[in-house]
């Protein structure tokens, strides 16, 4: 009896090839085990044995199929059914006019018709009344008002002032003749300030004036003094000319007094 004869039957080759193409993990295995085959077949075989086992494995069967379309079958007729439920379970409301409850309608409508007629003749009686003004009096003192609107001057650039030490001096640069400081200043102070606790200089280079304004409780202090040359450039400069005129503009209703 030959050493083939005697091996067992998981040792022999036909059990491997039936393995490789069956369950291929105890194929490979057993194919390198006992080296049936010379090594670049059994790289090949090893390989082509792997794939094969892959794809079976990803492969659906018929069963897998029918049974997934089994459910989607399921599914769908379930869908249809709580559809056709729904529809029968909505009610068909039909309003059928109830003829006998026209006049009490008309006459209900017809009373309440009457008062908002009423209710609107009353507003429009009150509404005839002239609202209460909230604005002060003018001043006793006042020489005119704060009522022009800067917008008009379209030159105007508001930057920080060089070597200021508090970042609350601001620096406006312009050339305009019909420029009246006091007449424009709330319009110039509610545009250009962020805060009140900022002092803004106007230099006019037309006018050669540069003017001061200051923001004081109700009020804005303008003080107008004349033109520095340069002094635009620095914050120690600015309004270290002669004094010219001062005024003072209210914030509650524009009043421009003149102090000096």
């Amino acid at each position: 009896m030959t050493t083939n004869d005697r091996a067992k039957f998981y040792e022999k080759p036909w059990f491997c090839i039936l393995m490789l193409i069956f369950f291929a993990p105890v194929g490979i295995y057993f194919l390198w085990k006992y080296k049936h085959f010379s090594k670049n077949i059994s790289i090949l075989l090893t390989v082509a044995s792997a794939v094969f086992f892959f794809f079976a494995l990803i492969t659906p069967t018929e069963d897998d199929l029918s049974e997934n379309s089994f459910v989607e079958t399921s599914t769908e007729t379930a869908k249809n059914d709580s559809t056709k439920s729904s529809d029968k379970a909505t009610p068909d409301i039909t309003t059928t006019p109830d003829n006998t409850s026209a006049p009490e309608s008309t006459a209900t409508a017809d009373s309440t018709t009457t008062q908002s007629n009423k209710v609107t003749n009353a507003s429009k009686k009150k509404s005839t009344k002239k609202p209460t003004k909230n604005t002060p009096p003018k001043r006793k003192d006042a020489i005119g008002k704060s009522n022009k609107d800067v917008s008009k001057f379209d030159d105007f650039t508001v930057i920080s002032a060089r070597n200021d030490t508090t970042g609350k001096w601001k620096v406006c640069s312009i050339a305009e003749s019909a420029f009246d400081v006091p007449k424009y200043a709330s319009s110039y102070y509610k545009k250009y300030f962020k805060s009140n606790d900022e002092v803004h200089f106007i230099v006019n280079f037309t006018s050669k004036t540069t003017t001061r304004i200051t923001c004081l409780t109700n009020f804005l202090d303008i003080a107008i003094h004349e033109y520095v040359d340069k002094e635009e450039h620095d914050a120690k400069v600015l309004c270290s000319g002669q004094l010219l005129n001062e005024y003072h503009v209210y914030l509650d209703n524009g009043d421009v007094e003149k102090i000096q």
